[in-house]
């Protein structure tokens, strides 16, 4: 009996000597795994977001994507329609528009050349060419036929009955008498209240 206590004595003595020998070795094997458990959750933590920052770009470079495809086709539209306008205007109304043009920057105008001198061979002038001035009426416009028909008689030395009755028409131009004098067309600008006239 004493000597098998001697010999459980001696065995629990070498378990608790064992056991305290092999104690560090845990701790040390505990901390070698606590620490690949934190540098495997750190690459975790890393590669999640590395995998997020990865999305965010992907989604902004389809954001961008698409506004760039709605600017290319917005511009699409816009050199379309303008094509059209400009292929519509140079071909199709370029005629009538050339016309509309020449209307309003065109004008004709005759231009009548002066007549010549004559002259004899001492080259004297014999007959020569001066502006006369013509007198019109507006009959609508006056409103005393007698006593416009009066005066212009006495300048002009026509009938005043006949330039009575053409004053006294509703018509809107009458002529009076052509070609009259400088004289005579001096003597009539002086009738300031005949404004129915022309000279």
């Amino acid at each position: 009996m004493a000597t098998e206590k001697f010999r459980n004595r001696t065995v629990s003595k070498a378990v608790s000597k064992k056991n305290i020998n092999t104690s560090p070795a845990r701790n040390k094997s505990s901390a070698r795994f606590a620490k690949n458990t934190n540098d495997k959750q750190k690459s975790l933590n890393i590669a999640a977001q590395k995998q997020k920052t990865l999305i965010t770009a992907v989604e902004k470079q389809r954001g961008l994507n698409l506004r760039i495809t709605v600017i290319k086709w917005l511009f699409i539209i816009v050199m379309t329609i303008l094509g059209m306008k400009a292929i519509d205007i140079q071909i199709f109304k370029s005629t009538d528009l050339t016309r509309k043009a020449e209307r309003e920057y065109i004008k004709t105008i005759t231009i009548q050349g002066k007549r010549g001198d004559i002259m004899d061979r001492n080259k004297k002038r014999l007959t020569t060419t001066i502006d006369t001035v013509s007198v019109a009426a507006a009959p609508s416009r006056v409103t005393n036929p007698a006593e416009t028909a009066n005066a212009l008689a006495s300048i002009l030395k026509i009938d005043k009955k006949r330039l009575q009755e053409q004053l006294s028409t509703k018509k809107s131009f009458v002529w009076v008498k052509r070609k009259i004098s400088p004289t005579e067309a001096e003597n009539i600008k002086k009738l300031k209240t005949f404004q129915p006239l022309a000279v």
